[in-house]
């Protein structure tokens, strides 16, 4: 689709919502801007239980933790870090299907930034991402998910919190106005999804 959609001048995005919303934006900024120092730590939770019978434990239809919610935390940390891992290794636990109900992973960026990513159909609800640098760290409850009044928390070095508050702006209104103005402009907005 990526190879055949850039042949014919065609804007194709991967609809990873979250990363539209206003808090995820800001949050980047942030973070770029040194409100942590140095970033040397991204991790991320997704999980919630589900029925046996689930569409998602089937393999023909791309089941597995990993391909339904562990994308979310691959995609957080490759947006925080602004770069591919160098490395990577998981472990998994099985379903019968042969689908993953739970992983974990450890990927390696380069710059000594880590990231640990784990999702799960077994586990109970979990949705969250922590970016930790060296002055601080930002706790991002419910993040791809995000209720009407979305917060992150701010913990210094000095273990002070700070509640931070964002616009609770529709994240899936966010990503079609971004697709529309990527289609308007011939090329996508950034933050660009490359869901390759």
């Amino acid at each position: 689709m990526a190879a055949t959609t850039s042949e014919c001048g065609v804007v194709l995005m991967e609809a990873f919502m979250w990363r539209h919303q206003p808090r995820t934006r800001e949050i980047l900024h942030r973070v770029s801007s040194g409100a942590i120092g140095e970033l040397r730590l991204i991790r991320s939770s997704f999980s919630f239980p589900i029925d046996p019978g689930d569409w998602r434990l089937d393999p023909a239809r791309g089941g597995g933790a990993l391909w339904d919610v562990g994308c979310y935390g691959a995609s957080t940390a490759r947006l925080f870090a602004s770069a591919e891992p160098r490395s990577i290794e998981a472990f998994a636990h099985w379903s019968p299907s042969g689908v993953d109900l739970s992983l974990a992973a450890a990927l390696e960026f380069p710059g000594d930034l880590l990231a640990l990513v784990d999702c799960s159909f077994e586990q109970p609800f979990r949705c969250s991402y922590e970016l930790v640098g060296t002055l601080g760290a930002i706790e991002v409850p419910d993040a791809y998910l995000p209720p009407d009044r979305p917060i992150a928390w701010f913990v210094g070095r000095d273990n002070h919190r700070e509640q931070w508050n964002f616009d609770g702006r529709d994240q899936y209104a966010a990503m079609v106005d971004a697709f529309h103005q990527a289609a308007h402009d011939g090329r996508l907005a950034a933050p660009s999804e490359d869901g390759l």
